[in-house]
């Protein structure tokens, strides 16, 4: 009954922090409308770069916590005391490895430094996100709800006084890494008082033991950031600043679509991990219902989406946006497919085969990578849109094939008897 009833709950959470980025999205649309196209197509690109560095500093601790804590919570201080010492092992090399990234891929001395910025901004944001992946496997989404809004109102404010002030590229920027010091330390005085001690053990014997498990969530999640954001890359390498604004305008609306699919996967990962391991029925029924719901709710949004795509650019970021009109419309039509794949993702973790999944994601990168070099130099932002399409579409049949065995095979069966 516990369960039953926490599970509504959870997901509400989980709804109330997926809308704040409503106020991320309206900061970035006021960002696109004061910088315009070219610069916003600079802070694009640094952002970008910075989230592909973003992986290999996690390297899947993170999704590792939920799943293993959420079977045993004794392990939480184990792996936290063992996690914080390794993730400043991981930043530091991350940082080295931005600098000549940088100069290869910023054009221009003031992308450079928006790159270097970034990067900064999101090492704060990966020791964040361990926290979260504790309040998660505790299943405290109420804990996540709070340290959402706190980063996101500091992000807000911090961000849009600057640009306000300045209405330059670089001062925001700057400000998205002060506006996350203060986030950082309430989050661990949160996760200090409520979930499991601070603690630091640098073993290098659990710490290998950690990162070894962890290595194909972290392989899984390097795949799935450089699938997101390779478009902008490969666009900002072949066509400039001003076509990555376009582009970005319109992957920023499709960005706000993932809310959804992951309003459902933080509160399933760690329940579906409990079920699978307890109670192999009620993890299928659960997950084939979730993907029901998923595929349902795709549907009206890709209509509108793709019927309104002119208006929506224009009256969202400005008549300089226009022209990515159909790299949104392909966009919005690659989102029926990933509303399904993330949901896929999770399920398939749950129970264990995230190889399967590592497999199948690098496949699709492989294919985005491919379809990006050819498309984006014949249709420019057109291009990268219809690759991002290409590559759902693929890896969406890969899943479901490795889904139906594991997942939804138990499923006709329990429906059987």
């Amino acid at each position: 009954m516990k369960d039953t009833q926490s599970l509504p709950r959870n997901t509400l959470y989980s709804a109330l922090s997926a809308a704040s980025n409503v106020m991320l999205v309206v900061l970035v649309i006021f960002a696109g409308r004061i910088l315009g196209d070219t610069d916003y197509g600079k802070f694009s690109l640094a952002l970008a770069i910075a989230s592909i560095f973003e992986m290999p500093i996690d390297f899947g601790l993170g999704t590792l916590i939920i799943r293993d804590v959420a079977r045993d919570r004794g392990l939480s201080s184990k792996l936290l005391h063992s996690v914080i010492p390794w993730k400043l092992v991981l930043s530091v090399g991350v940082m080295l490895l931005l600098i000549p990234t940088a100069q290869v891929l910023g054009k221009s001395w003031d992308t450079r430094m928006a790159i270097y910025a970034m990067g900064f901004a999101i090492v704060l944001r990966s020791f964040k996100a361990t926290t979260h992946s504790f309040f998660q496997a505790f299943e405290r989404f109420d804990l996540v709800l709070l340290t959402t809004y706190t980063e996101r109102v500091l992000v807000i404010l911090v961000c849009g006084l600057m640009l306000l002030k300045t209405r330059s590229l670089l001062p925001f920027t700057l400000a998205f890494a002060l506006a996350r010091i203060p986030d950082l330390i309430f989050s661990y005085w949160l996760l200090n008082r409520s979930i499991t001690k601070l603690g630091w053990r640098a073993d290098a014997r659990i710490i290998k033991a950690i990162q070894k498990d962890a290595l194909p969530f972290g392989s899984l999640n390097i795949v799935t950031v450089l699938y997101a954001y390779l478009g902008t890359v490969i666009l900002g390498a072949f066509r400039g600043p001003t076509e990555v604004g376009w582009y970005a305008a319109g992957y920023r609306i499709y960005e706000g679509l993932t809310m959804f699919p992951f309003i459902l996967s933080a509160v399933l990962l760690p329940r579906l991990s409990n079920l699978y391991v307890n109670n192999r029925s009620r993890h299928a029924e659960l997950s084939v219902r979730s993907l029901k719901y998923a595929m349902i709710l795709a549907v009206p949004i890709l209509i509108c989406g793709w019927l309104l795509a002119p208006r929506i650019l224009t009256t969202i970021f400005g008549a300089e946006y226009l022209q990515g009109t159909q790299a949104l419309r392909m966009l919005v039509a690659a989102s029926l497919f990933m509303f399904s794949n993330r949901l896929l993702n999770v399920i398939l973790i749950s129970t264990d085969r995230q190889t399967a999944v590592l497999r199948a994601s690098a496949i699709g990168l492989a294919i985005s990578v491919c379809a990006n070099l050819i498309l984006v130099r014949l249709y420019g932002a057109t291009g990268a849109g219809i690759s991002a399409l290409i590559a759902e579409v693929c890896v969406f049949l890969m899943f479901m094939q490795i889904a139906y065995g594991r997942v939804f095979a138990i499923q006709d069966l329990t429906a059987d008897s």
